[in-house]
């Protein structure tokens, strides 16, 4: 069992001699190959992701106020006293509600509080 490739001037088969001759299609082909590669848009090749030379700054772990953006300190909080939900009243489990409006309140619900 070995690598037999033609000979050039005979046409015969010789053990052991390996000679890659490229023809003219080959190249075509590679070339061909190159700029299908160029042009692809596969993202998920190594050759097609972007570099990411930038990195992202560390956040800040300080709690900032929403309006001012300047840092929130424990006397600066003020305390809240929530107006419960009438026993019957109750749906969906939530507990509290605007004494207001009489609206409950939600994971959603957005509160300012003056």
């Amino acid at each position: 069992v070995g690598n037999y490739k033609p000979s050039a001037a005979t046409g015969t088969a010789t053990p052991g001699t390996e000679t890659h001759v490229s023809s003219s299609a080959d190249v075509a082909a590679t070339l061909e190959e190159k700029n299908r590669m160029k042009t692809m848009k596969a993202f998920w090749l190594p050759s097609k992701t972007p570099t990411a030379e930038i990195k992202a700054e560390k956040p800040d772990t300080d709690t900032k106020c929403p309006t001012t953006l300047k840092k929130l300190r424990l006397k600066d909080l003020l305390s809240v006293k929530w107006t419960r939900v009438r026993k019957g009243e109750e749906s969906g489990g939530s507990r509290y509600m605007c004494p207001v409006t009489f609206k409950t309140y939600t994971n959603s619900t957005k509160i300012v509080v003056l």
